[in-house]
């Protein structure tokens, strides 16, 4: 049962992830292609827009998942709508997941061809894995603070 629970609230995080993305379609006007879901390789919805002008505008659109995906989490954080652990894991493995060099939405700001193995694909391997440390040293003082 808690696997179920996990997967609900996971899917509600990517739901949001993906609601920050259409959010921000809107208030800079692109067009909306297609809105999806995939299984592979987890499972996901996705936003598909017209090509993007600017490069500020690509860098907000592609940026506005994992930001929507934060401030969900302080708000659950300030407002102590943590009262269990799985919702805990399930925001912060779509947070992991969200930064990850091999997956993400910010692979998407250099082209696919030159982005694996750049020095911006090192240096984004690189903080991420200072994330994956960060959560995992302080997993308890997270519990702590949310009062678990």
């Amino acid at each position: 049962m808690k696997i179920v629970i996990f997967l609900i609230y996971f899917l509600l995080f990517t739901f949001f992830h993906e609601l920050g993305h259409f959010l921000t379609a809107k208030v800079f006007g692109l067009k909306i292609q297609k809105i999806g879901f995939q299984l592979l390789p987890f499972p996901i919805f996705h936003i598909s827009v017209q090509p993007k002008s600017s490069f500020y505008i690509k860098f907000f659109y592609y940026f506005s998942g994992i930001i929507f995906v934060l401030l969900t989490f302080l708000f659950l954080l300030i407002f102590k709508f943590y009262y269990n652990k799985i919702l805990l894991n399930a925001i912060l493995l779509r947070i992991i997941l969200d930064l990850n060099p091999f997956y993400s939405d910010i692979t998407n700001l250099v082209e696919k061809e030159n982005y694996k193995y750049s020095t911006f694909w090192y240096i984004h391997f690189f903080v991420w894995g200072i994330i994956i440390f960060l959560i995992l040293k302080n997993y308890h003082n997270i519990l702590k603070l949310i009062d678990y």
